[in-house]
């Protein structure tokens, strides 16, 4: 049985280009398999709502790989409650360290401006 949040997901997913729409499909169907609950809420943005995130501090670029469908934003789930702090725990670790393994940057990483969700 798909996770509470997988068909929301991965209506997420399809919206991304091609490449990255493959991987980041093999890191959803990856974290159903190893019972890690994801919501994947947002993929592709417009230039309106880069721009909103950039006036609200959300972002600091209106050159985020989101413009072209190249990124997505997560949060750990379990059933229907998400949890914005549990990229700590070690299914977060593990489903940052698989997105990594599949080419995906993790802006947990990043220095000055760091993108948690």
């Amino acid at each position: 049985m798909a996770s509470y949040y997988y068909s929301r997901s991965l209506a997420n997913v399809n919206k991304l280009a091609d490449n990255t729409k493959a991987a980041a499909r093999k890191l959803l169907d990856w974290s159903e398999n190893n019972g890690i609950e994801v919501l994947i809420y947002e993929t592709i943005r417009t230039k309106e709502q880069q721009a909103a995130n950039v006036a609200n501090g959300a972002s600091q670029t209106m050159r985020s790989y989101h413009l072209v469908g190249q990124a997505l934003d997560y949060v750990m789930a379990k059933g229907k409650t998400v949890d914005w702090g549990a990229y700590r725990s070690d299914k977060g670790k593990k489903f940052v360290a698989k997105a990594k393994s599949l080419g995906f940057e993790w802006g947990g990483d990043w220095s000055g401006f760091v993108d948690n969700p």
